[in-house]
């Protein structure tokens, strides 16, 4: 992961809410062009407004697009073992657990970045 990707993880550090890196940077298959995929898992519209802001400040402030989604818990452990749920459990990387955050996400194992 280059420098630029942990600054910019760095800032949703604080959501109180679980955030997992997935996709080409979580892998590390990225490239330059390539954006940053997080998903806040959160029953809280609230605290994904709040990661969309800071999604905002980091496109002007980095050039960097970070494509938000968000699941309910309940979501991702029911949909565990859809494809693209499947993906963020097998090879996320949690960048936050939040104060509140559930901790367990299924059967997967979520690597902490």
């Amino acid at each position: 992961m280059l420098q630029i990707h942990r600054e910019i993880l760095n800032e949703f550090r604080h959501i109180n809410a679980g955030v997992i890196l997935y996709g080409s940077v979580a892998t590390g298959s990225y490239d330059d062009e390539s954006d940053i995929d997080l998903a806040i898992i959160s029953n809280e519209k609230r605290i994904f407004r709040e990661a969309d802001k800071i999604a905002d400040k980091i496109l002007l402030n980095y050039g960097k697009v970070v494509m938000l989604v968000n699941i309910r818990p309940e979501e991702l452990k029911m949909r565990q073992k859809w494809p693209f749920y499947e993906n963020i459990i097998k090879n996320g990387v949690m960048i936050s657990r939040g104060k509140r955050a559930d901790k367990r996400t299924g059967k997967g194992r979520i690597r902490s970045g």
